[in-house]
C-alpha cells in the first residue's frame, strides 16, 4: 500500500488525528524518558554523595584506633555507620589487608577484597574510590576509603619548639594505615527507580489518550460540517439545486455555509436562465458556427494566396542547383551518346553513364524533396517514412553538392567529421535540405575569399541522456544585427533583395529539425560571422502525444 492509498483511507480527520496522534505521543515519550533518567540520574548522584560521605568520615575517625588496633572503639564506629538502612556491610581493614572489623554481609564484602575499585579524583591518590556489583547478593555499590595520618619529619629548628599543629611548610607524609570499606544496597534504589518509572508511563498514557480524545472530538466538530457540505455538493452535482446547508453557526465554518448557499441560489438562478435560452440556443450555435468557419475559410485562403506569391520565387531559388546538376549531367550523357553506336559502348560507358543516370536520379529526388518541404507552409506534409543513417555521409553529400558554387564565388568550405558519430533516426532527406539552406546563407553572407567550416561531434550517453549528434555551420562574413536575430526562424522573415529568397529556408530549417526532436542554436557578431549549431538526439523519445495517439 503506497502513501497516497493510506491518505485517501484515513481522509482528513483521520490524517489530522493521526499526525497529532503522533506528535503528542512523541512528545510525551520524549518527556517521559528525560523524566525517568532524570530521576534515575538523582537516586544515584545522592546515593553516591552520601556513601562517599559517610565512608570518608568513617575512615578519618578510624585513625587513631586503627592505629592502635583498638577493636571497640572500630566497633562503635562501625556500629554507628551500620544504623544506616542502605548499608549492607562495612570493613575495616589495616595497612596488610586484614579486616579489623566487619559487619554486614561478609561474602559481599569479600567480594569487594580483591575488587579493583576507580578512583573518584583521578588525580589524588588517596581519595574515596567506587566499585558497582552485580550478583546473587544483589546489586551493591562498594565506597573504600583510605585510612591515613600525617607523620612529620622534624630537623634541628624544630626540636625545641613547642608547637603541636602542623603548618603548611611542615615537612612530612601520609602514612597508609589502612582502609574503610562501606557496600550500599542498590535495590531500594533501583525499586525506587522503577516506581518512578511505572508512574511516569502511567501519566503518560493518561495524558495521551485524553490529548487524542480532545483531538477526535475537536476534528469532528470540525469535520462534521464539510461532511455535510460533501454530501449536499453531491446532490448539487445531480442537478438537485433546492438544497440548502443550514448551520447555525457565527464562526468560519457558518459563514462558509452562507456563502455556499448563496452560490447554489445564483447556480439555480443560472440554471433558470438557460432553460429559458435552450430552446433557440442550438439554432444560435449553428448559425454562429458557420460564421465562424466561412471566415476561417477565408483568412486560410488569404494565406495561402499570400504565401503562393513568394514560394514561386523561393522554389526557383531552392530547386536551382539540383536542376542544374541534373542538366548538366544529362547534356553530359547525351553528348558522349551521340558520338558512338550501341555496339561502341564499353564497359567503362556503361558505368559512367549508369553513375549520370544515378546521379540525375538523386538530383531530381533532392528536388522533390525540397518542394515537399517548402509546401509545409500551404498544405499538410505526408507522413514521413524514417530509418537510420548517418550523419556524416549526409553532410558530406551536401557540401559536395554545393562545393562548385562555392569555388565559383572563390569561398573555402572546410570539413571535419567525427567518425565516431552514430547513425540517428530521421529523414536523410530533410536533414541535408537544412545543411543546404544553412551552407547557401553562409554563403550568400560570406564575400570572396572567405571561408566557411562544417563539422560533426558525438555526446556520448550519460545517465538518462541517450547521446546526440552536434553539426556545427559556421562563416566569417557580415553577421546578423542583434535586433533580428530574435526573427530569423519566422516564416518570410528575410533581409534578402527581392527576388533572392522567401525568407522559408530558416523556418522550414527550424521546423524540420523540431519534427526529428532536436534544437538549433545560432550564435552572431556583426562584421565576424555566424554559427549555426544544430543537436539531434541519438534516440528520439516519443511525444506524450504519440503515446496518447497509440
Amino acid at each position: 500500500m503506497s502513501l497516497r492509498d493510506l491518505k485517501d483511507i484515513l481522509g482528513l480527520k483521520g490524517q489530522f488525528i493521526l499526525l497529532v496522534s503522533t506528535v503528542i505521543i512523541g512528545s510525551a515519550l520524549s518527556v517521559g524518558f528525560y523524566l525517568t533518567g532524570k530521576v534515575e540520574s538523582v537516586y544515584r548522584d545522592e546515593l553516591t554523595t552520601r556513601g562517599r560521605q559517610l565512608v570518608e568520615n568513617l575512615a578519618y575517625n578510624a585513625e587513631f584506633a586503627t592505629l592502635i588496633n583498638e577493636k571497640d572503639e572500630l566497633k562503635k564506629l562501625v556500629e554507628g555507620i551500620s544504623r544506616d538502612s542502605l548499608v549492607k556491610y562495612v570493613r575495616i581493614y589495616d595497612n596488610r589487608s586484614r579486616a579489623l572489623h566487619e559487619y554486614g554481609d561478609v561474602s559481599l564484602a569479600r567480594l569487594a577484597q580483591n575488587a579493583r575499585f576507580v578512583p573518584m579524583d583521578p588525580a589524588d591518590s588517596l581519595s574515596t574510590s567506587i566499585w558497582r556489583s552485580s550478583g546473587s547478593s544483589g546489586d551493591a555499590l562498594h565506597f573504600s576509603a583510605p585510612i591515613v595520618m600525617w607523620e612529620s619529619e622534624l630537623d634541628r629548628e624544630q626540636l625545641g619548639s613547642l608547637s603541636t599543629g602542623r603548618s603548611a611548610t611542615d615537612k612530612g607524609h601520609w602514612r597508609r594505615l589502612g582502609r574503610a570499606v562501606v557496600g550500599f544496597d542498590l535495590e531500594p534504589i533501583n525499586i525506587a527507580i522503577g516506581q518512578a518509572r511505572t508512574t511516569s508511563i502511567i501519566i503518560m498514557l493518561v495524558v495521551t489518550l485524553m490529548a487524542i480524545s480532545v483531538t477526535f472530538w475537536f476534528m469532528r466538530l470540525i469535520t462534521k460540517p464539510i461532511e455535510s457540505l460533501a454530501e449536499i455538493t453531491n446532490e448539487i452535482s445531480r442537478g438537485q439545486l433546492d438544497t440548502r446547508l443550514d448551520l447555525n453557526r457565527t464562526d468560519e465554518i457558518g459563514r462558509l455555509a452562507a456563502s455556499f448557499d448563496r452560490m447554489v441560489e445564483s447556480l439555480r438562478r443560472s440554471k433558470l436562465e438557460v432553460e429559458k435560452y435552450h430552446a433557440t440556443l442550438e439554432e444560435k450555435i449553428r448559425e454562429r458556427s458557420r460564421e465562424l468557419e466561412e471566415a476561417q475559410k477565408q483568412l486560410l485562403q488569404s494565406e495561402k494566396m499570400s504565401a503562393v506569391g513568394q514560394l514561386a520565387a523561393g522554389v526557383a531559388h531552392e530547386l536551382n542547383n539540383p536542376l542544374a546538376g541534373i542538366l548538366g549531367y544529362a547534356q553530359f550523357a547525351l553528348e558522349k551518346l551521340q558520338n558512338r553506336t550501341t555496339d561502341s559502348l564499353t564497359p567503362e560507358n556503361v558505368v559512367s553513364f549508369t553513375r549520370y543516370l544515378t546521379d540525375i536520379e538523386a538530383q531530381a529526388r533532392r528536388c522533390k524533396g525540397i518542394v515537399q518541404n517548402l509546401l509545409k507552409f500551404s498544405r499538410s506534409s505526408e507522413t514521413r517514412n524514417d530509418g537510420t543513417f548517418n550523419i556524416n555521409d549526409a553532410l558530406r553529400e551536401t557540401v559536395e553538392l554545393l562545393r562548385h558554387q562555392l569555388e565559383m564565388k572563390q569561398i573555402t568550405i572546410v570539413a571535419r567529421y567525427d567518425e565516431s558519430a552514430p547513425e540517428i533516426l530521421g529523414n536523410s532527406g530533410q536533414i541535408q535540405q537544412v545543411f543546404t539552406n544553412l551552407i547557401i546563407n553562409a554563403m550568400h553572407a560570406t564575400d570572396q575569399g572567405g571561408e566557411i567550416r562544417v563539422s560533426t561531434s558525438h555526446s556520448p550517453t550519460l545517465g538518462e541522456f541517450d547521446g546526440a549528434v552536434e553539426v556545427v555551420v559556421k562563416d566569417n562574413g557580415s553577421g546578423i544585427p542583434p535586433e533580428i536575430i530574435g526573427r530569423i526562424f519566422e516564416p518570410f522573415f528575410t533581409t534578402k533583395e527581392v527576388g533572392k529568397g522567401t525568407g522559408l529556408g530558416l523556418s522550414v530549417s527550424y521546423g524540420i529539425i523540431c519534427d526529428h526532436g532536436g534544437e538549433i542554436r545560432v550564435e552572431s557578431e556583426v562584421g565576424l560571422g555566424t554559427r549555426f549549431e544544430l543537436i539531434l538526439p541519438v534516440q528520439r523519445k516519443e511525444s506524450a502525444a504519440d503515446t496518447t495517439s497509440g
